[in-house]
């Protein structure tokens, strides 16, 4: 009887997904909206619903306040996931976690929520006919480098999508930005009252300013990286087209041999949605899994290498050399424009080919003091706080109880 609900249950799950990608739209979440609105709208002031990146991961500003609102206060914390092996993880560390996929009991703990908290939409937890007092907190996830397009505009002729996305919006309490900046560019596509944005900062990033010692070196450990080792980190963003990868074997062979000179390691953490590489046969390259938290590789990281990606952003905080890998520039901005002039205004030098960003490597003591003051400059502009304390700001802010 067992294994024939699983089978079931498995069918089912299998069904909604075809249909949703045929339609370019989450069917269970239109099936949870619908049954959320039968539900009662009476709300727990000591329930915080938690969910991040689509569902897939436990990561980002909804993980870093989630973690501190279990050690600092006495509100009923539960993470949302769509994930098994999140699941999994969170309750072997005795988290109160659900899998979205129970939809009942899903739509219960949202309905009784009187904060949620996201980063990237309704795809965090389960869409629902939020209850009038409930908040909902979007923290997002990070400050943009592309432009980006109108939220609430839908796929074409996709009058489903739109209608969801405009559901968000309205129940969208509160949006947290890191500066005045980043406010201005997401209020182009988040069409939102200039007083719900919250200007505080992203709790991810106090990491990066308060973390200790002791956290440093088991990060390494982890890593398996010695502690005298620096480290190189290679975090590109993804392509939606066919991206011929710049990480060949002459070029990688090249790398190693400069790195084991240098007495230094490269981590590469692909995008999740790029295709892996086999690493393995280099001693001083190796390949992070791409669901790592890349916070805890900005903390031991000594040099950030990346594109086009906001990562740059946080990782200025620590104020640390970046070098932007750029290969690919011209046809990367051919459909997506940037707010800004990238090669003027990144705090870094700008490489095209592989033979100059080898050449970087071998210097980087040199070109890194010729981008202190530009590093200092950008890392002010965009993010208003470094000081470690964006998510006690935000808790003051929503007059959240602490011990």
């Amino acid at each position: 009887m067992f294994r024939l609900r699983r089978k079931i249950n498995k069918v089912a799950n299998n069904l909604l997904d075809f249909i949703s990608n045929k339609i370019n739209v989450n069917v269970t979440h239109l099936i949870a909206y619908l049954i959320s609105r039968l539900y009662s709208n009476k709300v727990d002031d000591n329930l915080l619903v938690f969910g991040s990146t689509n569902g897939n991961a436990f990561s980002g500003n909804s993980k870093y306040l989630f973690l501190y609102l279990m050690q600092h206060s006495n509100y009923r914390c539960v993470w949302i996931t769509s994930s098994k092996k999140v699941l999994e993880n969170l309750r072997k560390k005795n988290y109160n976690v659900v899998l979205n996929r129970k939809i009942f009991k899903t739509i219960k703990i949202l309905k009784a929520a009187k904060y949620i908290f996201i980063t990237h939409g309704f795809s965090d937890i389960l869409m629902v006919d939020l209850s009038p007092k409930t908040q909902l907190i979007r923290l997002d996830h990070g400050i943009v480098l592309k432009r980006l397009r109108s939220f609430t505009r839908g796929s074409d002729f996709n009058f489903i999508e739109k209608n969801i996305k405009q559901k968000l919006v309205r129940s969208t309490s509160f949006l947290v930005v890191a500066s005045e900046i980043d406010k201005k560019m997401k209020m182009r596509s988040f069409p939102l009252d200039p007083n719900q944005y919250i200007n505080v900062g992203y709790p991810r990033n106090d990491i990066l300013s308060n973390f200790k010692r002791e956290k440093y070196l088991s990060i390494k450990k982890y890593l398996n990286i010695r502690e005298e080792n620096e480290i190189l980190l290679y975090a590109p963003t993804s392509r939606k087209y066919q991206n011929e990868s710049r990480l060949n074997k002459e070029f990688l062979e090249k790398l190693d041999e400069i790195l084991i000179n240098e007495q230094r390691i490269l981590l590469y953490k692909p995008h999740p949605a790029s295709k892996k590489i086999d690493l393995s046969i280099y001693s001083n390259i190796k390949s992070v899994d791409p669901n790592v938290d890349i916070m805890d590789l900005l903390v031991v990281s000594d040099v950030l290498i990346t594109d086009y990606s906001g990562v740059f952003y946080d990782f200025l905080i620590t104020l640390r050399p970046i070098i932007f890998f750029a290969y690919d520039i011209e046809k990367y901005f051919e459909k997506r424009g940037v707010y800004f002039d990238y090669e003027t205004f990144v705090p870094g030098p700008v490489v095209k080919t592989e033979d100059d960003l080898l050449s970087k490597l071998k210097n980087i003591n040199q070109w890194a003091k010729e981008y202190e003051e530009k590093r200092k400059y950008i890392r002010e502009l965009c993010n208003k706080y470094s000081d470690g304390n964006s998510t006690k700001k935000l808790i003051k802010f929503l007059n959240l109880k602490i011990n």
